[in-house]
């Protein structure tokens, strides 16, 4: 089972509800409990969770708070900006979820030289494609 550390004070519905309003989208359901329960989430330093992606594997690092959600999303990354928002962090690389309608919830990997490749149709299947290694 996936299990996260809370990395900063928890946050409210009205707090999603303000980061909704600058992406001018409504987030997925799954991913808005995710981040009630854990304002984002760092991976326990007794685990590794591991994403297969394009033949590789790579270490998931977590998920941004909400105040570093706000803040990459209003640097517009020209690779990123209008479609995806920055969530989190793997080894060597980042996490993007769609927000537009075409890529609605959809979880992408991105590297700093290249465009976001798609890895889940949802946060949910994302983290359900996750392996856990290293358990206590």
């Amino acid at each position: 089972m996936l299990e996260f550390n809370t990395t900063k004070d928890l946050i409210s519905l009205s707090d999603l509800q303000n980061l909704e309003s600058a992406l001018g989208a409504i987030l997925p359901e799954d991913y808005k409990t995710h981040m009630l329960k854990y304002n984002g989430g760092r991976v326990s330093w007794t685990k590794s969770y591991i994403l297969e992606y394009n033949g590789s594997e790579y270490e998931l690092g977590g998920f941004k708070e909400l105040d570093k959600l706000k803040f990459f999303f209003e640097s517009k990354n020209p690779i990123l900006y209008p479609k995806y928002f920055s969530f989190g962090d793997i080894e060597g690389g980042y996490l993007a979820m769609g927000y537009q309608e075409e890529n609605y919830g959809q979880i992408f990997v991105y590297f700093s030289d290249e465009a976001p490749q798609k890895v889940a149709n949802s946060f949910s299947e994302f983290l359900q494609s996750i392996k856990v290694v290293n358990e206590e």
